[in-house]
């Protein structure tokens, strides 16, 4: 089955895919709450982004690893984000439930998120340093002339 969210508020969409299991509309309200919980992060990163305007793309698929089995970890859940201008960034998870399995896959992929932020962060800081010492040796050079 195959379910389509549009979140327009910060231009993020979530595509949800099932396999070896019919999506309820409950399941897909949780979905949609934790995946959506994520715009926050995606504001921000988004903004970076090649200016586009294309929005970014969540594909979550979730998934009962095995019919014959009922205890263990037999739930699957997995997002691909996809943000115009960046790299893709893909978590994955299982557990005994489908709750859990989407709780655990959206924790990863909330730190996933706020890493690359703090990666662009870091590049961007150490690019002003430079641009900085660079500005001061070129100042020195002239005065000393």
């Amino acid at each position: 089955m195959f379910y389509r969210i549009w979140c327009m508020m910060y231009m993020m969409r979530i595509q949800i895919k099932t396999k070896n299991f019919d999506l309820t509309e409950s399941i897909a309200a949780y979905i949609e709450e934790r995946v959506g919980s994520i715009k926050k992060l995606v504001k921000g990163v988004e903004a970076r982004g090649d200016g586009s305007g294309e929005a970014v793309l969540a594909r979550v698929d979730v998934s009962r690893t095995t019919q014959h089995h009922n205890k263990g970890e037999v739930y699957r859940a997995e997002i691909m984000l996809e943000i115009p201008g960046e790299p893709n960034m893909y978590v994955e998870a299982t557990a005994d439930n489908l709750h859990a399995a989407i709780d655990e896959v959206r924790d990863d992929l909330f730190r996933e998120v706020k890493n690359s932020h703090k990666k662009h962060q870091t590049l961007v800081r150490r690019g002003a340093r430079e641009l900085k010492r660079r500005m001061r040796e070129s100042d020195t050079s002239d005065t000393s002339e």
